[in-house]
């Protein structure tokens, strides 16, 4: 984002949804150095990115292994 960067978008999006809406930063990076301010501002949950890969993986495994278990299509 060229204008703002995260924090600053959690504080807008927080102006106009207020604090039922969960806000979730989903980054490459490490994010302990921003965590205070982000929480702050109205962030929910930190991912990280490499999560999803895992647990993409895993989900992949385990569809497979379905597939080959009761003769389910799967590509």
């Amino acid at each position: 984002m060229p204008d703002m960067n995260g924090i600053e978008m959690v504080r807008r999006i927080r102006k106009v949804l207020g604090d039922s809406t969960p806000i979730i930063i989903l980054t490459a990076y490490d994010w302990s150095d921003i965590e205070d301010e982000a929480r702050e501002a109205g962030v929910t949950a930190f991912f990280l990115r490499m999560l999803f890969r895992f647990v993409l993986q895993n989900r992949h495994i385990y569809l497979k292994k379905r597939t080959i278990r009761f003769g389910l299509y799967y590509v």
